[in-house]
């Protein structure tokens, strides 16, 4: 609570002199976790559409505009990310579908089939690594989704591996019986509809007499024995009697097709140029049972005590959710088999196993589910490790080498999830439904603590947090670590670059933005008393037609008050449905509004974006949204989506005047913009806080600084003064009150950003 007691003067003369007070900036932000008679001077309890300057200065959110001209018709975008492909930087899409689409001149363009779950893509090495949940896939260009692979010489890089094993025998090969000798496998299960190309095949081999010409590999289905693959293995004459490993790579030139999962393939040898005292030998290791060799003199015998000591590489790469880049290497979390893992590659995604270079890590110990990983972030040549709730802890990544790697315990009690772990700048910081956080660089190698920052918002995320959903991105230009939460309205603001002391504690101010789709009330639309329910109005266009609304908003607001989602036929008084209730042969949005018709009562109902996604490139930050359109903070333009004003407001602390009142006499306003602009000062007393007692209407002057390239606005919004004596930014209120509150809303802004420093009033203490 903020007291004037101090302040009023408490003699008894009835004509007390006029004393003043002032709100001179805000730099403690938003406080919506107590109520506002509570709250601190330099606290808000509502801060809408603005952000907070260094000092405690507001100044009007920028815009947002649409990034792209075509949506994905009805689906929303669930992941954003700019990656160099090549030569070229594509932004890359996934819809609610998991389906990958590039944006191609502002039209996003389908790559593949869908994905096997919610993506994940982050750029390395000319490719765009993606994690969806399943196997590591990739794109190096836009016609295809290809499914990344293990090349390295660890256990699991390989489709089988044998060359470790007993020498037991040899079978003859060339001999003028047998032409072909094969290690007889079924590839890997993988995701359907992808395919992996065979890289490296060996086999151990000696010869008897004097064999001449090459012996061939040959990857065939065991369905028909169609090759997929071949290349010329090795000069037979140049073997030896001392049995060898050979070994070939094969090239894109000798693959006609790659391997698909869960098919049966002959890994084969082929010679045919020797006879009975000339021949290769291959050798193989005696098996009791579930032998793999099979050998084809005119048709195929299987033998099931055999195992040709053979190879074939690659195998399947790892499962994946989420991924970073550190130390040149790719960094994989969140694999569903293997929770408490993190993978990293052998500076390639297309190796995972070779020692030394590729493998995993368990977070904490060995085991993989013991902690699992809930988020991964580089910084300053650092990796952080995030548990999940389960399991809260922080380990950060050491070992001079891939062999020594580990994750010790660093912190515990601290968690957060890959779509809220955000590096920013010098700090990282996260988000889980404890609260916002930061680590800073001087927590991560000096004093660790692990208070939050985001107590005076609290509520916002107790009440809304999503784990699944809940996503963050940073957004450079401001400073700003932005919190979406898929069931509020609004985008949670935090200011990174401020950090204020306050109470012994540390403070990054807040504010809120709400985004713009829509205004359903102007002169574009109509609305139409509907066949049922009464006071039921449908959205129109102003010729009667169909508005062309592809899905559902997100949420709806009428004069500023967020309206509830209903049902078509019984909505209550300021609810709302989305439907066709009376044969329109379209879907449209349907309101309540006891008060009468939207079009002559004056209300205001505006279609607000709550984004499906966020992401930071080139300095701006991105957002999908549930109609299919990726929109972006668009400084070039004024108004959301280029014609609705941004709709700024905020309260200010509710002030206390214990035993007395007071006569509020005079209010000034301290605000400016470059080329002017209209406020709506409010002065809320005695508690009340909806309905003001008294609007005082400022219009900002122009500044003689501007000049005629400034005034890039509309006409209509350009209702402002030419010089500040012609509409002075003090007015006289004479009004009581034993409590007040300050607000602000109604702003037009003409192109140039509102700057509010603060409230001077004015008063002298009453007795009665």
């Amino acid at each position: 609570m903020f007291s004037l007691g101090k302040t009023l003067g408490l003699t008894a003369n009835r004509q007390a002199p006029y004393s003043t007070f002032s709100f001179t900036g805000w730099p403690l932000g938003l406080n919506t976790a107590i109520q506002s008679f509570e709250i601190a001077k330099k606290e808000l309890a509502e801060a809408i559409n603005i952000k907070i300057n260094s000092g405690g200065q507001l100044e009007t959110r920028p815009a947002i505009n649409k990034h792209t001209s075509t949506a994905i018709t009805g689906k929303a975008i669930k992941f954003i990310a700019r990656c160099p492909i090549g030569a070229t930087n594509y932004e890359l899409l996934v819809d609610e579908d998991d389906k990958l689409y590039y944006i191609n001149s502002g039209t996003p363009t389908q790559i593949g089939s869908a994905l096997e779950d919610e993506a994940y893509i982050f750029p390395y090495k000319g490719a765009a690594v993606i994690c969806d949940g399943s196997y590591l896939k990739y794109i190096d260009g836009v016609s295809s989704i290809k499914m990344a692979y293990d090349d390295g010489t660890g256990t699991n890089g390989y489709q089988f591996n044998n060359s470790d094993g007993a020498d037991s025998g040899s079978t003859a090969l060339g001999n003028g019986t047998n032409t072909r000798l094969a290690y007889k496998f079924t590839s890997q299960a993988w995701d359907a509809g992808y395919t992996i190309p065979p890289t490296t095949a060996t086999f151990k081999l000696s010869k008897t007499g004097s064999p001449t010409g090459n012996a061939t590999l040959y990857i065939r289905k065991t369905a028909d024995g169609s090759s997929i693959a071949s290349k010329t293995f090795i000069d037979v004459s140049t073997l030896t009697t001392t049995a060898t490993e050979y070994s070939i790579s094969f090239v894109a030139a000798d693959i006609s097709s790659q391997m698909s999962p869960s098919i049966g393939y002959y890994c084969s040898l082929e010679y045919s140029g020797g006879d009975g005292s000339n021949y290769v030998k291959v050798h193989y290791t005696t098996v009791s049972t579930s032998g793999h060799s099979s050998v084809y003199a005119g048709s195929w015998t299987d033998s099931s005590v055999q195992d040709p000591i053979a190879s074939l590489r690659p195998g399947r790469p790892p499962k994946a959710k989420f991924g970073v880049v550190w130390k040149n290497r790719p960094i994989l979390g969140g694999d569903p088999d293997n929770p408490g893992y993190i993978w990293y590659g052998n500076l390639t995604y297309l190796d995972w196993s070779t020692a030394n270079g590729g493998g995993n890590v368990g977070l904490v110990d060995s085991d993989s589910n013991n902690f699992p990983v809930g988020g991964i972030e580089a910084v300053f040549g650092d990796l952080f490790v995030f548990g999940k709730q389960s399991q809260p802890c922080i380990a950060k990544l050491t070992g001079s080498s891939p062999s020594d790697y580990s994750l010790p315990l660093l912190l515990q009690q601290v968690w957060s999830t890959h779509k809220t772990l955000k590096g920013v700048v010098n700090d990282l910081w996260y988000t889980s439904e404890d609260g916002v956080g930061a680590l800073t660089g001087v927590e991560i190698y000096g004093d660790l603590r692990t208070t939050l920052i985001s107590d005076p918002v609290d509520d916002r995320i107790k009440d809304y947090w999503n784990t699944s959903n809940t996503t963050a991105a940073y957004y450079p230009r401001d400073g700003q670590y932005w919190v979406v939460f898929p069931s509020y309205h609004r985008v949670l603001v935090v200011n990174s670059k401020i950090a204020v002391s306050y109470l012994g504690a540390i403070r990054y101010p807040s504010t809120e933005y709400e985004l713009y789709r829509a205004d359903y009330t102007t002169d574009d639309y109509k609305w139409t008393i509907g066949s049922a329910g009464t006071n039921e109005y449908y959205l129109q266009t102003a010729a009667g037609g169909d508005p062309s609304i592809s899905v559902a908003p997100d949420a709806l607001t009428i004069d500023n008050e967020l309206m509830t989602e209903g049902t078509i036929g019984s909505l209550e008084d300021h609810q709302w449905a989305f439907g066709d209730n009376n044969g329109l042969g379209y879907n449209s949005v349907y309101i309540k509004d006891d008060s009468g018709d939207p079009d002559t009562t004056g209300v205001t109902v505006r279609s607000l974006i709550i984004p499906t996604s966020l992401a930071s490139y080139d300095g701006n930050i991105y957002i999908g949204a549930s109609d299919g359109f990726v929109y972006k903070v668009d400084t070039s333009v004024y108004k959301d989506i280029d014609v609705l004003q941004i709709n700024p407001r905020f309260k200010t602390a509710y002030i206390e005047m214990p035993f007395v009142h007071a006569n509020i006499a005079q209010v000034q306003l301290f605000a400016h913009s470059l080329n002017g602009a209209s406020v709506d000062l409010n002065i809320y007393r005695d508690g009340f806080s909806l309905n003001p007692a008294k609007t005082i209407a400022f219009n900002l002057p122009i500044s003689d600084s501007a000049v005629l390239g400034d005034m890039d606005m509309d006409l209509g919004d350009a209702d402002f003064s030419i010089s500040g004596s012609q509409n002075p930014i003090w007015e006289r209120t004479n009004l009581n009150a034993r409590t007040f509150q300050i607000g602000m809303d109604d702003v037009i802004i003409t192109d140039k950003a509102l700057f509010v420093s603060g409230v001077l009033l004015k008063y002298r203490k009453l007795e009665f």
